[in-house]
């Protein structure tokens, strides 16, 4: 049996090296060539991109929700959070504020980039997560309303900013450590959960694994 999980475990390590590897070069190749980044910016491809990620977000964060009541795991409650964090934060600020035909504002832009650090920093934690807990509705209830709430604070506090502040706050050296906390998150999501799937043997958490690699890149 052991020997089978390492052999499963060589294999799956294999084949998210060659993942990581391709979507490495992809990712460079983006970065070099201006015909790919125009379409990438394209309204339409940014609206579907989005509701294929609230779409996922959404049931797996459902799925979630329905272990954790199952089986109680902080772990599943950190998912269940985190994905909706991700799921809800698509929509009210990524997907609605364009549903007019207009570009997507700079706070609904910000909001966004808030509600993904959120969903990534909690998904983050959960591989690290242990024990369980008994009050298994009110924690799930708490857990959700946590997240409207500090979604609600966000799209509020960045809606009031003037449009001068809102037009330079969406540039330059402050997204990039965005997108750079954004991507830490997610690599510690990728450790924590390749880790596990060595410790356990559980595909669940190569499929997580899977999801936070895919989402490293993005």
């Amino acid at each position: 049996m052991d020997h089978l999980r390492s052999q499963s475990y060589r294999s799956w390590l294999f084949g998210e090296i060659m993942l990581v590897g391709l979507l490495a070069s992809a990712t460079a190749l983006f970065t070099v060539s201006s015909s790919l980044q125009s379409a990438y910016e394209l309204p339409e491809a940014r609206l579907v991109v989005d509701t294929v990620v609230a779409g996922v977000a959404l049931i797996v964060a459902v799925l979630s929700a329905i272990r954790f009541l199952v089986d109680g795991r902080t772990l599943d409650l950190l998912l269940a959070a985190g994905f909706l964090a991700i799921a809800l934060g698509t929509v009210v600020f990524g997907l609605l504020p364009v549903l007019s035909g207009d570009s997507l504002p700079p706070w609904a832009a910000w909001a966004l980039v808030g509600a993904r650090l959120l969903g990534a920093a909690l998904i983050a934690v959960a591989p690290f997560a242990k024990g369980r807990t008994s009050r298994r509705r009110t924690a799930l209830l708490a857990g959700g309303v946590g997240v409207v709430a500090v979604l609600a604070a966000a799209g509020f506090g960045t809606s009031r900013w003037g449009p001068g502040k809102e037009v330079a706050l969406v540039e330059g050296s402050a997204v990039e450590l965005a997108a750079a906390l954004l991507a830490a998150l997610w690599l510690i999501a990728v450790i924590g959960f390749g880790l596990r799937y060595h410790r356990h043997g559980r595909d669940l958490d190569a499929w997580l694994c899977l999801a936070a690699t895919l989402a490293l890149f993005a």
